[in-house]
């Protein structure tokens, strides 16, 4: 075939030395470039409708975790048969995530960590549905492509109190301080009066209280700072 540029034979416009060969090459690769851009921006624009029409139907569903504690998602399919909830992910403390609900349908539990925490520290993977229903769930919710979850901005604000599990040390903190004031109550009724009682009560001033905080007082449901009592006991004078 003849050079398209110049018309000879032997040779084509990539190698063509005549006069405007050059010129004509970048015109051409140009040429292509455009076409090529042209051709993106339209597959990115159906693209981005795509998107638009799927996101308008299964719009992003998001949670925030506004408690001071992490918090485990367990998830189950609608139509699972052996109706066994699996870790799926957690959320830290005041932490933001988001789900995409263009999905199979799909029911969710939210659960304190650390009631999912289980030795060397692992997150338990797998609950029966009989046992995440004995524990403290903050919410549940289901969604998927026929229970798209709807609510103002799509969010879901999980915001429950969760004292949790006790240490045998707080156990031990509460049962002292709670056992200490009920023995000072009991001198100022006027116990240590009493014969029979004295011999007991006057032990009471030789027990040392190890140094602890107001919460501490608080938790174990004797007067504390944050019960406006101002007549001070024993227990309100740690050393």
């Amino acid at each position: 075939m003849p050079c398209s540029h110049c018309g000879g034979t032997g040779h084509n416009i990539q190698t063509c030395q005549a006069a405007g060969a050059d010129e004509a090459r970048t015109q051409r690769s140009d040429g292509r470039a455009r076409r090529e851009r042209a051709r993106r921006e339209v597959a990115e624009r159906a693209q981005r409708a795509q998107r638009a029409i799927r996101e308008n139907r299964f719009p992003n569903l998001h949670i925030y975790n506004n408690n001071p504690y992490c918090v485990s998602i367990y998830y189950c399919a609608t139509d699972s048969t052996d109706r066994i909830y699996r870790h799926w992910i957690d959320v830290e403390e005041m932490g933001h995530m988001k789900i995409n609900q263009d999905s199979p349908d799909t029911h969710l539990f939210f659960i304190p960590s650390s009631l999912c925490d289980f030795t060397h520290q692992q997150i338990r993977k797998s609950f029966s549905v009989d046992e995440i229903n004995s524990l403290f769930i903050i919410t549940d919710v289901l969604f998927g492509r026929n229970n798209v979850f709807q609510r103002p901005n799509n969010e879901i604000h999980l915001l429950r109190e969760f004292k949790g599990n006790k240490t045998p040390i707080d156990q031990w903190k509460e049962c002292s301080l709670k056992s200490l004031y009920l023995l000072d109550q009991l001198i100022k009724l006027g116990a240590s009066h009493n014969d029979t009682y004295a011999v007991i009560l006057d032990l009471v001033q030789d027990i040392p209280i190890p140094k602890h905080e107001e919460l501490d007082r608080e938790n174990a449901g004797v007067p504390s700072a944050f019960t406006n009592i101002t007549n001070q006991t024993r227990i309100n004078e740690p050393e």
